[in-house]
């Protein structure tokens, strides 16, 4: 067969594509509602947290700062396993700091509590067999899209961005800031002299063209405190976000040792949101030994 046999037989009534088979099966009502869920907010899955942000809103520009050693993957990893695995939402992700294969390993091992090693090894037990293929087996039904470029430029982003929200994508995670470049100019001379104002400006316009929300953390690798209320955020961050949140272990600089507070503790604090008018904090829990964030029971 010719590599355009597809398109041949459709033509010749030979078969049908399920697109069409919908569209010709489903009452326009339920296709109505379909379109009408995609405007809809994402939710986190976290209880707390959609009770104050209600999700990820279509068109907006969260991000989400932190520093190193928090557990920026870890969050990462958590949002895309509530969000694609345990629901039906379509992810995209691009991922310039690990590979995609090396986030597919994490998940797994979060989600089965078993090294990858151990689950390539061949040799489990009954017990860990039965607990990890329903977990391989739900995940390899999500729809996750990883970009694992290096390196990657804004411009990159936008235009794959772009064929991702095509193809189904209802939210795009980054991460994160500081490993993009960009020769994008936005004719304001004050983001222009900073190239991550600019690529800010690229994404939450982006956000708004897509009409999908996209989540970008931000590392705080510096120890630099800002003139402004947001203290650890440069002024182009605060500005241009709709959502600004951090997220903050205590257990990780012993705070918490100190304080006498219950341990595995994670706080994000909601800095920015329409209905904020002061920074709220929201627990997670962290669960160590599984490198994975969850709700407080």
């Amino acid at each position: 067969m010719t590599d355009n046999s597809i398109e041949l037989t459709e033509q010749l009534g030979v078969f049908v594509s399920t697109q069409k088979l919908l569209q010709q099966t489903l009452d326009k009502k339920y296709l109505h509602l379909i379109n009408q869920r995609n405007k809809e907010n994402i939710r986190t899955g976290f209880r707390a947290l959609d009770a104050v942000i209600e999700g990820f809103k279509p068109g907006d520009l969260t991000t989400i700062a932190v520093r190193p050693g928090i557990g920026k993957t870890a969050f990462l990893l958590s949002l895309m396993n509530n969000i694609s695995v345990l629901s039906p939402r379509v992810c995209g992700v691009f991922s310039a700091e690990r590979s995609a294969r090396k986030l597919f390993q994490r998940m797994i091992e979060s989600s089965t509590g078993l090294p990858i090693s151990k689950i390539n090894s061949g040799r489990l037990t009954d017990v860990q067999f039965n607990i990890v293929n329903p977990v391989v087996k739900t995940i390899q039904d999500s729809h996750i899209y990883i970009d694992d470029a290096t390196n990657p430029t804004a411009e990159y982003i936008i235009e794959k961005a772009k064929i991702m929200a095509q193809g189904g994508v209802e939210i795009i995670f980054i991460d994160y800031l500081e490993l993009i470049t960009t020769d994008l100019k936005t004719g304001d001379k004050n983001c222009d002299k900073e190239p991550f104002c600019i690529i800010m400006k690229s994404l939450t316009n982006l956000a708004k063209e897509l009409n999908i929300p996209i989540v970008i953390f931000s590392q705080l690798s510096k120890p630099i405190v800002y003139n402004n209320r947001f203290k650890y955020t440069p002024d182009y961050v605060n500005e241009i976000s709709d959502v600004l949140l951090f997220l903050n272990r205590p257990d990780f600089y012993h705070i918490n040792d100190i304080d006498g507070k219950e341990k595995g503790i994670a706080e994000i604090t909601v800095a920015k949101f329409k209905e904020v008018t002061d920074f709220e904090v929201v627990n997670l829990r962290f669960v160590e030994s599984l490198d994975k964030y969850t709700d407080c029971l």
